[in-house]
């Protein structure tokens, strides 16, 4: 190979790369939401939960 073909292989290595770092970083963008989603559905049934429950059960 010559300096050439090195360099574009170098290249489109690098591009390559490039396109996973980014989609890696939307995936955990994306499971940060879902779970900041899920705590915060899990709060409201804690809510909801106490709300509901008679008063003499938490004493």
């Amino acid at each position: 190979m010559n300096r050439l073909e090195i360099i574009v292989c170098i290249i489109i290595f690098l591009a390559v790369a490039s396109l996973l770092v980014s989609n890696v970083k939307h995936n955990r963008e994306v499971a940060r939401r879902t779970q900041c989603l899920n705590n915060m559905r899990n709060i409201g049934i804690a809510v909801q939960t106490y709300a509901t429950e008679p008063i003499e059960d938490f004493f």
